[in-house]
């Protein structure tokens, strides 16, 4: 997997020289927010969510890449699960998880995985918060336990191959997620992470499909959208890549990378207005590379082409 990300990097550079390096993926192209059976209240902290798919019920919690929530009435017995002995360091490692302070949550999940290593809810959100807090090693640990305690909980399925793939075992990744996908072939999330395995494996057209199934089962996923983009585009298929890209970004519209992948997609295509309005929206969304190459765009964008209304060509962005 190693030596396919460094040939994809050495192809991108030499087609496209240094102003190409923001084309490389990042885990904001390729990671979306996490499920975590929460409140209402975890939503202001999270990545906005999707729209619910067919048949589920919305509950407003942050999502992974497509929406798989769980009934709000489990989220209330969160606390109930687990013993009276931890149910207090449970309760502050979840606040903590809330507020976005995920070392000092998972210090805490930790402590109550001690008192009880039977409390699947306890072990996930350890797991969760380690991820997030940079440890994907111990994170893995956590959720394999996890598993062991719940062999059925999807979330838990999805977000171990995501950390698995983040640790660099795309092989692994896959192999849990043809389980879930045997499972239950009709979560957009399993068949979004899949693709990315996939391809992590050199296994292309494969992925597309994965791709492909994700957004058929949820035409609003957009980080399937993006990704499935950022498959052609990689591949040098860029006539493929636009229309993916341009759904992703109507989907998603603060995803900086979704709109970063369609600039770079439009310029190669001779769209050049079109690209230079695209790596504003980038920049103005937090791509760190984007501002580069909107200035490489924007010199080559006759002066009487005026920019869309919003986007803004300095490379600077407003919080």
């Amino acid at each position: 997997m190693l030596k396919r990300t460094l040939l994809i990097t050495a192809v991108v550079i030499a087609a496209f020289a240094v102003t190409y390096i923001a084309f490389r993926p990042s885990s904001d192209e390729r990671t979306e927010p996490v499920v975590i059976g929460f409140t209402q209240k975890t939503a202001s902290t999270e990545p906005a969510p999707e729209a619910t798919p067919s048949g589920a019920s919305p509950t407003g919690v942050p999502l992974m890449s497509a929406m798989n929530p769980e009934p709000a009435a489990r989220t209330t017995a969160a606390a109930a699960e687990a013993p009276a002995s931890n149910a207090a360091s449970y309760a502050r490692g979840e606040v903590l998880y809330r507020n976005g302070r995920y070392a000092e949550a998972a210090e805490a999940l930790a402590a109550a995985v001690s008192a009880d290593t039977a409390s699947f809810r306890a072990q996930y959100l350890l797991g969760i918060a380690l991820w997030k807090s940079g440890e994907p090693l111990a994170a893995s640990a956590a959720l394999r336990r996890a598993r062991a305690l719940r062999a059925d909980d999807h979330r838990a399925a999805v977000n171990l191959a995501r950390v698995e793939i983040e640790l660099e075992d795309a092989a692994s990744a896959a192999e849990i997620l043809e389980g879930e996908i045997a499972r239950r072939p009709d979560a957009d999330d399993s068949w979004n992470v899949y693709g990315r395995a996939l391809f992590l494996l050199g296994r292309d057209e494969p992925a597309i499909e994965a791709y492909g199934r994700a957004v058929e089962i949820n035409p609003k996923n957009g980080y399937a959208w993006n990704n499935l983009g950022l498959v052609y585009l990689t591949l040098g298929r860029d006539a493929e890549a636009v229309a993916p890209l341009l759904r992703a970004v109507e989907l998603v519209p603060d995803m900086a990378a979704a709109h970063n992948n369609l600039g770079l997609v439009l310029e190669r295509t001779g769209r050049l207005a079109e690209a230079r309005d695209a790596f504003a929206r980038a920049a103005q969304t937090g791509h760190r590379g984007a501002a580069e190459s909107l200035a490489r765009v924007t010199a080559r964008v006759p002066a009487e082409v005026p920019a869309l209304a919003g986007a803004d060509t300095t490379g600077t962005k407003e919080r």
